[in-house]
């Protein structure tokens, strides 16, 4: 379902398990909060997640349509 949707993956479940897998037992990420990661790597997200209206937009929308 999500191929239909979405097209045609980045990567391969494998290598998403790996990313995950990683993120969880390495100790040198034990405390990390907050951080954004591309795959296994620590990266910065898109300009818009650090924009303080379109965060607080998104919450708005977001609590509207779950009916909050």
């Amino acid at each position: 379902m999500v191929r239909e949707w979405f097209g045609t993956p980045r990567t391969t479940v494998e290598q998403g398990a790996g990313a995950l897998e990683r993120l969880v037992l390495t100790e040198e990420l034990q405390g990390t909060t907050g951080a954004y990661f591309d795959g296994q790597h620590l990266a910065r997200a898109a300009d818009q997640a650090y924009d303080e209206e379109a965060r607080r937009r998104l919450r708005e929308l977001s609590q509207r349509w779950a009916g909050l």
